[in-house]
């Protein structure tokens, strides 16, 4: 979101500092109540559908668009596949990903974030044309000067250590890292995930990202969807 050059607008979830042309995305834009009639006493009936109007606009003003939905499993879980709710979102993905590439000339990327590997919709796994594996590794020091004993560890360490095992003294995280693979879609992650086969076409590190945390608030309490 930030490295990206081109002007192209971005639709997230993702709370940002001093990123320009992103726009926080809200449950309206994605799912919206329908009047479809009317009680005896006036009360509106209403059903929801997707909100094909804001992105038909939004396609006009912008062209191509990013849209980026953090903690995706929420919005789209595997475990109520068959809901109403999970139904729409398939609607609105097919929906977005030919907003994202609206003009002849630019192109936008649907983005999908998720900390879990299963619990993400099976229809919104299948759809990825490209699914990326990232694993943080970083050091951890002791706090006391007359220690400084360090190690490694990454977000998938087993039992991390919150305390020096050499001292007892407090620690801090430093020298952050990521770990990227790629694979060309969810079934040759699946095959080196499951298998240990080499099925990603890249493999790099990202160095330096610490700088890039203050531009992001990840304590997003609001629920984009789950009040449908």
């Amino acid at each position: 979101m930030l490295l990206d050059e081109r002007g192209i607008t971005t639709f997230s979830n993702i709370r940002t500092k001093y990123i320009k042309n992103n726009f926080l995305i809200n449950k309206q834009m994605i799912i919206k109540d329908l009047v479809v009639g009317e009680k005896k006493d006036g009360t509106p009936i209403t059903k929801q559908v997707v909100n094909q109007e804001f992105w038909e606009k939004t396609s006009k003003k912008y062209g191509a668009v990013n849209v980026v939905i953090d903690e995706a499993h929420t919005v789209m879980s595997s475990r109520r596949s068959m809901s109403k709710q999970n139904i729409l979102i398939s609607e609105w993905l097919s929906m977005i990903r030919r907003v994202v590439g609206s003009t002849g000339s630019e192109h936008g990327t649907l983005t999908l974030i998720s900390q879990t590997d299963g619990r993400l919709d099976v229809n919104a796994r299948i759809m990825c044309l490209e699914v990326r594996y990232h694993i943080m590794h970083f050091l951890k020091q002791c706090k006391s000067k007359k220690c400084s004993f360090y190690w490694e560890e990454t977000n998938e360490s087993f039992r991390p250590v919150w305390i020096c095992p050499y001292c007892g003294s407090g620690i801090k995280s430093t020298n952050f890292s990521m770990e990227v693979w790629c694979f060309p879609n969810i079934r040759r992650y699946e095959d080196w995930k499951e298998f240990g086969m080499k099925t990603y076409f890249d493999h790099y590190i990202i160095d330096g990202i610490e700088k890039y945390f203050g531009l992001y608030n990840s304590l997003t309490w609001e629920n984009l969807i789950s009040d449908y």
